[in-house]
């Protein structure tokens, strides 16, 4: 993915590797590559603030990227390409 955020195309900053079924509670799918998505660290940092730490799941995640389109913070391509290749 070229180290770009996938939901916002960002390429300038720091980024992580965001499980969509949570590290801790998911271990069999730890390395699983349809199980993690490159977000830039402010995306990251900011739906585990939203969503807490533990037990995160797939369905937070997507109604996380849902809010993010709805306040117009992704645009329309990003947000097609994700559902396309993560819903």
């Amino acid at each position: 993915d070229n180290y770009t955020c996938q939901l916002t195309g960002d390429r300038n900053s720091h980024h992580n590797v965001h499980h969509l079924n949570g590290f801790d509670k998911f271990v069999e799918q730890r390395l699983d590559e349809h199980n993690a998505i490159t977000l830039s660290e402010d995306i990251h940092k900011e739906f585990h603030q939203l969503y807490g730490y533990g037990d995160n799941t797939k369905e937070q995640f997507y109604e996380f990227v849902d809010m993010l389109y709805l306040q117009g913070r992704i645009t329309k391509e990003r947000y097609n390409n994700f559902v396309k290749n993560f819903k």
